[in-house]
């Protein structure tokens, strides 16, 4: 038996997926566009959505790749430069997997015990 897909069916062709990869390229070129989120916008789609046509087109999945690149190299540059950098940490943390990682110090510090073994 065939597992029917959910929801309605993509109106995007496979050739409309490449004409916006294209224009997502384009924007890429921009020194200014950085934040992946704003080309979404621009198009009156989510990220979200632009993930799922990303898995229908390699070319698109491309692009989508190099847009979240240039994001995550934007936020840690302007980060180390302090300018919003509680900001960055954020989006970074939320949109880029990264993690605070906490070192804890295992030692342990036990009284010696002596043991007398005595036979009866």
């Amino acid at each position: 038996m065939a597992i029917k897909k959910a929801g309605r069916p993509s109106s995007k062709t496979k050739a409309d997926l490449r004409a916006l990869a294209e224009e997502l390229e384009n924007w890429l070129e921009e020194p200014k566009n950085n934040l992946f989120g704003e080309f979404c916008f621009s198009k009156g789609i989510t990220a979200s959505t632009l993930g799922l046509w990303a898995k229908r087109c390699p070319e698109l999945k491309k692009a989508r790749d190099l847009a979240k690149q240039k994001e995550q190299n934007w936020l840690i540059q302007t980060g180390q430069h302090n300018k919003a950098s509680s900001m960055n940490i954020f989006l970074l943390k939320a949109k880029h997997g990264y993690k605070e990682k906490q070192e804890i110090d295992h030692k342990i510090s036990l009284p010696k015990v002596e043991v007398i073994l005595s036979k009866k």
